[in-house]
C-alpha cells in the first residue's frame, strides 16, 4: 500500500482548522481536504492509499496527528479535493524527522510527499489516542496560531437513569479568565442544553436530562471563533454506555418516597425549545411573529432568545428597522448565527452602523451555508465596510481553506461595484488558484464596470497577472489600449515598455489594430512615438502588409529628426522593408502566372458551385475569389477562436445539397463542434479543406486539394 504524508503550515490561510478537525473526529469519519494542484505535482495518489495528516511550524519540525485512508479524489480547475476516512492517531520518531529534513528543503504552505518505508519511522494504534492527544495539545499551546483555539476532549460520558453526566478535559494554557469561553452541550436539534465553563487545564463536568440527549449530542466551543473543536456523540454510542435496567426492589418500611407534591421545575432553555416547536407548528412567518410578539414577549420581555427570533422574523418580513432594534438588544456573542446575519442585512437596508468584525468573529464559518450567506451580506454593504470586512475575513483571521475561499468568492455578484473589493478578490484568486483565473476575473469585470479600466492601479494589477499567464483573454487588448494611451499622454516610458512586452500575448491582428489606432489618433512624440511606429512597422511587415509600412516610416523619420540613435533604428527598419519589397517583386514575377494557372484549373471544376468559408470575419477579397473561380456564390460563416459557434445551419445546407465545398480558416476559428460538421461533410462527399486566412492561402489550398483528387481512384467532387 502507498503511504503519503500531507503537512500544512498552521499560519497559512485557512489551515488552522486542520488541527481541531483531526483531534475532534472519531475513527471512521470522512473529512475533506483541498489542495492546490501544484502542491501535489506529479505525484499519483491511488485510492485506498494511506495518508498521514499533520502540521508543521518550521522546516524540520513536523507534528503528525492522524492516519487516514484515501476514499475519493476529485480534480477541479486549479485544485484537488481529497476525501479521507480518519483512522487512529500516529506518532513519529527521530528517523522520520531526519527523513523529512532531507526531503523538504524549502518552506511551503502545504507539503505532500511519499513515504517509502512508513513502518520503520511511524507508530499507530488505538492505544496512542490519549497520550498523543496530550502531546498535540501541548505543541499547539506553544503556537501563536492557536491562541484562540479551545482544545478539549470528553473523558467520560456516563448515562444514569434520568441524567447523562459529561466530563470534559481542557488543555489550553493560553486561555484567559475574561475570555468567557465555554463548551456547549447541544442536543440533536442544535439547542444548547447547558454548558461547561472552560479552564486552562483541568476537567469540567455537567449533567443533562437523558430525555434531551438520547438522540445524540454535540460538544462545541463557544463562542466559535473561526475554527474550533466539535465532538459528536451518536445515539447508538450513548445507548451502549447506558446502564442496564435493574429489577425493581420493593421499598422497605421507613424508605417510602415522600408523597408531598413538588412544584414544576423550570427547564433550562425553555424559550429556545418552545420557539423551535412553534416554528414547526406555525409555518407562516406572519402568524409566528404574532404569537411571539403579542403573547410570549409579554410573559418574558427580557428573554434574549425570544428577542433574537423576533429580529429574525422582522428581517424576513422586510421590517428592517424593527429587526435592527430587536437584535441590537442582544449581545452579539449570544445571538445565533441566523440572527447575526439578519442583523447585518437589516443594518445594510437602513444604513445603520454595526461592528462587522465583531459579528464575523462569532460566526461559525466552518459551515458552507454561513459562508454563502456572509458573502451575500458583505457584498451589499457600504463599500468601505465591505472592504474592511473582506480584508479581515481573508487576511487577519482567515477561516477558509481553498474550497471555502472559492465558495465565498463565487458568492460575490457581478453587479458589485467597489473597486477595492474587486481588487482584493483578485488578489486572493491569484494566491489560492493562479494568475490566469485572477486576470480573467478582472477583465470580466470591465464588461459590467467599464470605468474600472480608467484606473491606473486596476490596469497595473491586470497586466501584472497577464505577464504571469500561459493563456490570455482576448479582452486584454482593452486594458493595453488604455494603458498605451496613458503612456503617450504622460510620456511614461515605463508604461510603454510594459505594453510592448505584452504585445506578443495578443494575436498579431489584435496587436496591429492596437498600435494602428494609437498611431493615427494619438499625438506621437519623442522616443515612445518612434518606438511605437517601429513596432507597428515590424508587425505589418511580418504580416505580409509591407506596402502599408511606407507612410508609417515617413512619420517615424519626422519624429526621430533630432536623435541620431532613433534615426539609426529607423534606418535599420527601412532596410528590412526594402529587402521585403524586393523579395515581393521577385516573387510576383513567378506567383502571378502560377496563380493564373491555378484559377484556370479550378474554374473547370468549381464553375457554378457553392462554397462556404468558415472562420474570422468576411473579407473584401471573397467576391474576387468567387469571380476568379466561377463560383455561383460564397457564404461566409463568421467565427472567432474564443467563441462557440453553431454549425447546424451549415450541416443542414450540406444535407439539402446547398453546399458543394467547405473551406475552414483554421487560424481564425474555435474548434468546438467541428468534428460533427466534418463527419456530415464526409457522409455527403462534400470536400472539407483547411487553409489560413488570405486570398492566396485559400486559392492554393483548394488547388492542392483538387490536384490530390485527380487520381482515378478518388472522386473529384459530388455529382
Amino acid at each position: 500500500m502507498n503511504t503519503f504524508v500531507i503537512l500544512r503550515r498552521a499560519q497559512y490561510k485557512g489551515h488552522a482548522q486542520l488541527v481541531p478537525d483531526l483531534v475532534s473526529s472519531r475513527p471512521g469519519k470522512l473529512i475533506t481536504l483541498t489542495l492546490k494542484a501544484d502542491y501535489i505535482g506529479d505525484l499519483q495518489l491511488p485510492l485506498q492509499s494511506a495518508i498521514i495528516l499533520g502540521i508543521y511550524e518550521r522546516v524540520g519540525e513536523p507534528i503528525l496527528i492522524r492516519r487516514s485512508t484515501l476514499h475519493n479524489v476529485l480534480y477541479r480547475p486549479g485544485y484537488t479535493e481529497l476525501s479521507l476516512r480518519l483512522e487512529d492517531y500516529v506518532t513519529e520518531d527521530g528517523d522520520f524527522r531526519a527523513q523529512f529534513r532531507t526531503l523538504c528543503t524549502e518552506e511551503k504552505p502545504t507539503i505532500v510527499l511519499e513515504l517509502p518505508e512508513p513502518n520503520s519511522c511511524l507508530s499507530t494504534g488505538s492505544e496512542l489516542g490519549r497520550e498523543r492527544w496530550h502531546q498535540i495539545a501541548a505543541a499547539c499551546a506553544l503556537s501563536p496560531h492557536y491562541e484562540d483555539l479551545l482544545l478539549f476532549r470528553p473523558v467520560q460520558i456516563a448515562p444514569q437513569q434520568n441524567m447523562v453526566e459529561i466530563s470534559v478535559e481542557f488543555y489550553s494554557p493560553h486561555l484567559k479568565a475574561d475570555q468567557g469561553m465555554t463548551v456547549q452541550i447541544l442536543s440533536r436539534d442544535g439547542i444548547a442544553a447547558t454548558s461547561i465553563a472552560a479552564q486552562p487545564m483541568g476537567i469540567g463536568t455537567a449533567a443533562v436530562e437523558w430525555e434531551r440527549l438520547k438522540d445524540g449530542f454535540t460538544l462545541a466551543a463557544h463562542p466559535f471563533r473561526q475554527f474550533g473543536c466539535l465532538y459528536e456523540v451518536e445515539a447508538e454510542e450513548l445507548a451502549a454506555a447506558a446502564p442496564k435496567p435493574q429489577p425493581r426492589i420493593p421499598p422497605q418500611a421507613g424508605n417510602e418516597p415522600d408523597p408531598r407534591p413538588r412544584g414544576p421545575a423550570i427547564p433550562v432553555g425553555w424559550s429556545q425549545r418552545l420557539i423551535h416547536r412553534l416554528g414547526e407548528l406555525i409555518p407562516d412567518p406572519n402568524a409566528l411573529l404574532t404569537v411571539l410578539r403579542d403573547h410570549l414577549s409579554v410573559i418574558a420581555p427580557q428573554d434574549e432568545t425570544l428577542q433574537a427570533h423576533l429580529g429574525i422574523l422582522y428581517e424576513k418580513l422586510g421590517e428592517y428597522n424593527r429587526a435592527y432594534e430587536a437584535l441590537r438588544q442582544v449581545p452579539v456573542d449570544k445571538l445565533p448565527d441566523e440572527a447575526r446575519l439578519a442583523l447585518l442585512r437589516a443594518s445594510n437596508r437602513i444604513g445603520a452602523s454595526v461592528d462587522h468584525k465583531q459579528i464575523v468573529e462569532f460566526l461559525d464559518l466552518s459551515r458552507d451555508d454561513n459562508i454563502r450567506a456572509l458573502a451575500a451580506v458583505v457584498q451589499n454593504t457600504v463599500d468601505s465596510r465591505a472592504h474592511a470586512a473582506l480584508r479581515y475575513l481573508l487576511e487577519e483571521n482567515p477561516p477558509f481553506d481553498e474550497t471555502g475561499l472559492v465558495s465565498f468568492l463565487n458568492g460575490w455578484q457581478d453587479s458589485y461595484q467597489d473597486a477595492n473589493v474587486i481588487s482584493t478578490v483578485a488578489e486572493y484568486l491569484y494566491l489560492f488558484l493562479d494568475a490566469a483565473v485572477a486576470c480573467e476575473y478582472l477583465i470580466c469585470k470591465i464588461d459590467s464596470h467599464p470605468e474600472l479600466v480608467k484606473s491606473g492601479e486596476f490596469r497595473t494589477q491586470v497586466l501584472d497577472y497577464a505577464a504571469r499567464c500561459d493563456r490570455y483573454p482576448a479582452e486584454l487588448s482593452l486594458v493595453l489600449e488604455e494603458e498605451l494611451d496613458d503612456a503617450l499622454r504622460r510620456d511614461d516610458y515605463g508604461r510603454w515598455e510594459q505594453v510592448r512586452s505584452l504585445l506578443p500575448k495578443l494575436s498579431r491582428p489584435q496587436a496591429v489594430a492596437l498600435l494602428e489606432k494609437c498611431a493615427y489618433t494619438a499625438s506621437l512624440a519623442g522616443m515612445i512615438g518612434v518606438q511605437l511606429l517601429l513596432e507597428l512597422s515590424r508587425l505589418l511587415r511580418e504580416s505580409g502588409r509591407t506596402e502599408e509600412t511606407i507612410p508609417i516610416m515617413e512619420q517615424a523619420v519626422n519624429l526621430a529628426d533630432s536623435s541620431p540613435e532613433l534615426l539609426a533604428a529607423v534606418q535599420v527598419e527601412q532596410e528590412k522593408i526594402c529587402a521585403c519589397l524586393k523579395q515581393m517583386e521577385e516573387l510576383n514575377q513567378f506567383r502571378v502566372p502560377a496563380e493564373q494557372a491555378a484559377k484556370e484549373r479550378l474554374r473547370s471544376v468549381l464553375k457554378g458551385k457553392r462554397m462556404v468559408i468558415i472562420g474570422g470575419r468576411e473579407q473584401a477579397w471573397a467576391e474576387t475569389l468567387r469571380q476568379d473561380l466561377a463560383l455561383e456564390k460564397i457564404d461566409w460563416k463568421a467565427s472567432e477562436r474564443n467563441q462557440r459557434t453553431d454549425y447546424s445551419h451549415v450541416e443542414e445546407s450540406i444535407r439539402s445539397g446547398g453546399t458543394d465545398i467547405i473551406v475552414l480558416l483554421y487560424d481564425k476559428v474555435g474548434h468546438t463542434g467541428l468534428d460533427n460538421l466534418k463527419s456530415v461533410a464526409k457522409r455527403h462527399r462534400v470536400p472539407f479543406i483547411e487553409a489560413r486566412l488570405g486570398y492566396s492561402s485559400v486559392l492554393w489550398a483548394v488547388d492542392r486539394f483538387y490536384a490530390d483528387l485527380a487520381a482515378p481512384d478518388k472522386p473529384l467532387s459530388r455529382a
